[in-house]
């Protein structure tokens, strides 16, 4: 967090602390949401996936798993306003199948349905 410390500093407007708080429940939880995400993406593993659509789904993924005040479909569906704002054409329905795969499987937290 060494970058985001520093950029708090630099800049006129504080930084919005809910993006603070997706960067860090990610780096915390990334090698879980890396697994997650790649337990439903099938024929697609993490690293043939462009860096944009990786980024997009650990932060579907992070809202979905850990994030409980971010409803499910509320997190999937800004995850594909992202795409479509900065991704490939193919990208929203690709990002929308892993995270609504991911949204129709247990919650490993607690054993039910996200």
């Amino acid at each position: 967090m060494d970058i985001w410390e520093e950029r708090k500093q630099e800049d006129d407007l504080p930084p919005n602390e809910y993006s603070y708080q997706l960067i860090a429940g990610i780096a915390e939880n990334q090698t879980d949401i890396d697994k997650a995400i790649s337990d439903v993406s099938a024929d697609w593993r993490l690293d043939r996936m462009s860096a944009v659509d990786r980024a997009i789904l650990r932060i579907g993924a992070y809202e979905i798993l850990y994030v409980q005040s971010v409803d499910t479909p509320v997190a999937i569906s800004e995850s594909l306003l992202l795409a479509q704002e900065l991704s490939g054409e193919e990208s929203p329905t690709f990002i929308n199948g892993v995270l609504g795969g991911l949204a129709a499987r247990p919650n490993p937290a607690t054993n039910s349905p996200i």
